[in-house]
């Protein structure tokens, strides 16, 4: 069941201990996805959300930050849950894992290498066609351009990229995948509170959690 009593889409919110120290973006961010009226949130710090019977009580997962050092358990729970149908939302440093277990990075599509420093950069739209980027343009920010060494790059379907002149870089950004029963959305954006209070990237957020999901049908076109 995807719903709530009032039709609402049941979400949990891991904000993680690792790599989330801005307290301004943890709010920005928190702030948006209350303003969801379709959203049903619940918000935790407590990695243990990952074991399979915490999951089970909710159909979709963000997780802002790096889970840490995880736990088999954790790491099982999780796996198992999005190969059975969960949606996982990735939020700007998902895809860095303290103890670098493989399996992690190989479900979130990626691994984190590195960025340049905090500083202006672009987004741009790779693929103007899917689901999740209706209604978005190519958009300036200041945010980090994260690098990311990626398992299966095949597996993925980029949907924006992360430009940075000064480094001459061009890397993805945002992108999907297919988990058995289970969907991925991934963006790497969001190191402080003023990137979630962009108007292309609440868009982006909200289309990649009702895509996850299957929920197309609760965001406008």
């Amino acid at each position: 069941m995807t719903t709530d009593s009032n039709g609402k889409l049941r979400a949990t919110l891991l904000i993680a201990a690792v790599h989330t120290q801005d307290l301004d973006a943890r709010a920005a961010l928190v702030r948006f996805l209350w303003s969801l009226d379709w959203l049903d949130l619940t918000i935790t710090q407590d990695h243990d959300a990952l074991t399979a019977d915490r999951l089970v009580q909710a159909p979709c997962l963000l997780v802002f930050g790096s889970p840490g050092e995880m736990t088999d358990a954790q790491m099982d729970g999780l796996s198992d849950w999005v190969h059975g149908g969960g949606a996982l939302v990735g939020i700007h440093s998902a895809t860095i894992n303290v103890n670098g277990r493989p399996e992690y990075h190989e479900l979130v599509g990626g691994r984190f290498i590195g960025h340049p420093p905090f500083s202006p950069m672009s987004s741009r739209v790779a693929d103007p066609d899917h689901f999740i980027t209706q209604g978005i343009s190519d958009f300036d920010l200041e945010d980090e351009c994260y690098v990311n060494e990626y398992p299966d790059r095949s597996s993925l379907h980029v949907v924006m990229t992360g430009h940075h002149e000064a480094e001459n870089l061009a890397e993805p950004s945002s992108y999907v995948k297919d988990i058995g029963a289970g969907r991925l959305f991934v963006t790497c954006l969001g190191h402080v509170g003023a990137v979630f209070e962009h108007e292309m990237v609440q868009r982006l957020l909200s289309r990649g959690i009702a895509w996850a999901a299957r929920r197309e049908d609760v965001v406008a076109a």
